[in-house]
């Protein structure tokens, strides 16, 4: 009994230093994205909406349901072909149609807006 808890005790520690450091180092890269996305020019192209993907997280307790969190995802191909994907909020990525043509800003790897092309209607 005397051995598990000196094991315990060892571990713990350990365990909460390990956990601090990969906050360090989640939080470094964060902020290292936000500075390179400031420093980087608004690039505004013409593109397309080619997918949108939602990514939903159900974290349960046990067998009882608890929080879930959603992203939202686009995909434009701009007219070059390169392909670009953002993570956009929900109210956006309502508002985009697969096989919106138009014109992406974006700054980095930081989704600015992108304004629908409207197309003449054949009937009018």
């Amino acid at each position: 009994m005397l051995i598990l808890f000196d094991l315990i005790s060892f571990i713990i520690p350990i365990l909460f230093v390990m956990t601090l450091i990969i906050m360090f180092f989640v939080l470094i890269i964060k902020l290292k994205e936000w500075h390179d996305n400031n420093n980087s020019p608004k690039i505004s192209k013409r593109a397309k909406v080619i997918s949108k993907t939602i990514e939903t997280h159900v974290n349960y307790i046990g067998n009882i349901h608890g929080q879930s969190t959603t992203k939202y995802y686009v995909s434009f191909e701009v007219d070059n072909g390169e392909r670009k994907e953002f993570f956009i909020s929900r109210k956006q990525y309502n508002v985009l149609v697969e096989n919106d043509v138009g014109i992406l800003v974006y700054q980095g790897t930081r989704y600015i807006q992108f304004e629908r092309e409207l197309t003449k209607n054949s009937s009018d």
